[in-house]
């Protein structure tokens, strides 16, 4: 633990905690609307911790290269106690990473809990995230022992953000834990995919360490444990690469849940938050639109694709685009024109009918922000009406 200890007070990653917690917090912070939800929420810490293991990567070479070159590695080749020194180097610029992370995932939590949102946190969405460090930590570590220069920080940032950008091939996406761009209501990661990940990421940190340490060993099984790492790491990208056409969601199987009197608004239990801004977006809406002389649908769900005999009206939620917490006009729009889950929603569609839609929707949008509401256009009511009386789809298509 000595070398540990020594390691966490000089490894640079110690000095820059701080520029890593707000780094993390900015990507964090990069994109609204997930905290009103857990699974959005936890998947905005895991871009964090994406970022930041291609600054652990940087963080790590720079070290390995400059602080334990030459006196530690001259050391590590004498004796085992040497080794554990370079290993702590990395060990500490993976804890001090972790620790920037578990900062923004605490900020994530008390950003989502304030909103009381529905349901629980699914253990698989921050499980590669300290895996996902760890290899970068190492490949950097490892750039730091094949390039013992001032090169090494600036070379080991730039190849793990293009391994993060295009990954290896068709092959698993590295370094990015954390990837969804909308919201996830109902959804959950798909545990193949996230264990996949997990044992490639973990290959590849066993593979770089392995040939880091190898470079100042005296014996040899650094190397053949490189070897059979770097085997585990083709492996592992190989059987991911055959998962290509597997979903990265899946159907999280939370159950249903309803919220409101009047107008009533169905989804996902862990959407909770979103379905009661949604439900009292649009019972502001109808109420407002009770001059129209339209009887307006007073029964919604949540769209995710499922198929609905009910004849419920269907509505589409982004969390981003919330103004005040309440859904934008042209999501009020949409619902509203959207009365039931028509068939001919479908691919391909019902020109008609989409036009009804349209109609509608164009309508209760220029109304919503006018001083007064005028009765509807005979038009309008004849679309809602075709709209209101269409035959149910049998397949969630949507327009």
């Amino acid at each position: 633990m000595t070398a540990l200890s020594i390691w966490m007070r000089r490894c640079t990653a110690a000095r820059a905690f701080p520029a890593l917690v707000a780094f993390a917090l900015v990507v964090v912070y990069s994109r609204g609307g997930w905290q009103y939800e857990w699974g959005w929420g936890l998947e905005r810490a895991g871009s964090a911790a994406g970022l930041l293991a291609v600054v652990a990567a940087g963080l790590a070479a720079h070290d390995r290269a400059r602080l334990a070159h030459p006196t530690l590695t001259s050391l590590a080749a004498a004796a085992p106690r040497g080794q554990r020194g370079l290993l702590a180097s990395a060990a500490s610029t993976w804890i001090v990473h972790v620790c920037a992370w578990l900062v923004a995932v605490l900020v994530v939590a008390v950003r989502v809990l304030g909103h009381a949102p529905g349901g629980a946190p699914d253990p698989l969405e921050p499980g590669a995230a300290p895996v996902a460090l760890a290899a970068g930590t190492a490949l950097g570590t490892m750039v730091g022992a094949l390039l013992p220069n001032l090169a090494a920080g600036p070379v080991a940032t730039i190849a793990t953000y293009l391994l993060a950008l295009f990954g290896l091939g068709n092959g698993p996406d590295l370094f990015r834990p954390g990837d969804a761009v909308g919201t996830l209501i109902g959804l959950r990661p798909d545990p193949v995919l996230v264990i996949g990940a997990v044992v490639v990421h973990m290959a590849l940190a066993l593979a770089s360490l392995s040939v880091a340490v190898a470079g100042t060993s005296v014996v040899t099984w650094p190397r053949a444990v490189a070897v059979v790492t770097a085997l585990v790491l083709v492996v592992a990208g190989v059987a991911q690469d055959r998962q290509g056409d597997r979903e990265a969601y899946v159907d999280a199987g939370w159950g249903t849940t309803c919220t409101g009197t009047s107008v009533v608004v169905c989804g996902p239990t862990d959407g909770g938050t979103v379905l009661r801004l949604t439900q009292r977006s649009l019972a502001d809406a109808i109420d407002r639109l009770g001059p129209s002389g339209i009887a307006w649908q007073m029964r919604y769900r949540y769209e995710d694709g499922a198929v609905d005999p009910t004849g419920s009206g269907v509505v589409e939620v982004s969390p981003e685009t919330f103004v005040d917490e309440r859904l934008s006009a042209d999501e009020i729009g949409l619902a509203l024109g959207r009365p039931r889950m028509c068939a001919g929603f479908g691919d391909p569609g019902d020109e008609a009918l989409l036009n009804d839609v349209s109609r509608v929707m164009d309508w209760v949008t220029h109304v919503l922000d006018a001083p007064v509401v005028p009765p509807a256009p005979a038009e309008v009511k004849a679309a809602y009406a075709a709209l209101s009386t269409c035959p149910l789809a049998t397949a969630g298509a949507q327009p």
